[in-house]
């Protein structure tokens, strides 16, 4: 129904229901896309920034990319071709365009990472903090504590309130759905709350 009433002519979209799978897959493609973009500086290095480009150092480590994110994505038991495309699609358009590329043609050219930062001065680049404070530390713990949180609520809303089995007619029918099984949520959460057990636990309140 939402392929549907997004689709266009010339948009055209697939559906999956392996979360697991397509997420995986285009998280992996940001660092291979690092590594793809850093065959271009390497290339540059050597021969000069106006240099030709070096497409077969680029197509080697793109096959060799696809190999290891099909390894990766099996370990996770989501190994399968749509989501292998997925991943394979995303790379290729990071390598040729976006702040990835940038970076990674700086890193490439022999510029450390704060170098390569300050050259893109304007971009916003998400890095990890390189040093360990008492203030990341607690930035990285409230992050963690966010994405317990939504993935305990995808899980919930996915698993025990079925929501991919919500046979909608239509999207209006969709959001009444969506919104009653997340009232549903809440409530257990609630209820909970009240008679002191574990938020998230809502195996007493599993319909099936």
């Amino acid at each position: 129904m939402l392929k549907e009433a997004l689709a266009t002519p010339y948009y055209h979209i697939s559906l999956s229901t392996d979360v697991t799978g397509v997420e995986s897959a285009v998280a992996l493609k940001n660092g291979y896309a690092l590594g793809i973009a850093l065959t271009i500086g390497l290339n540059q290095k050597a021969f000069g920034i106006d240099s030709e480009l070096h497409f077969n150092s680029q197509a080697a480590v793109f096959g060799q990319a696809l190999k290891e994110m099909k390894k990766l994505l099996d370990l996770q038991g989501a190994g399968t071709l749509e989501n292998l495309c997925v991943g394979a699609g995303d790379l290729y358009v990071t390598v040729y365009g976006g702040r990835t590329r940038q970076v990674g043609i700086l890193l490439g050219r022999g510029l450390d990472i704060d170098q390569a930062r300050a050259a893109l001065e304007g971009v916003t680049l998400r890095t990890p903090d390189r040093v360990r404070t008492a203030a990341n530390l607690a930035s990285e713990r409230l992050l963690a504590s966010f994405r317990l949180v939504i993935e305990s609520t995808f899980a919930n809303l996915k698993c025990q309130m079925r929501l991919e089995q919500h046979l909608a007619k239509t999207p209006a029918g969709l959001v009444v759905r969506i919104a009653s099984r997340l009232l549903a949520l809440t409530l257990g959460m609630f209820l909970n709350a009240l008679l002191g057990r574990p938020l998230r636990s809502l195996v007493a309140y599993d319909g099936r």
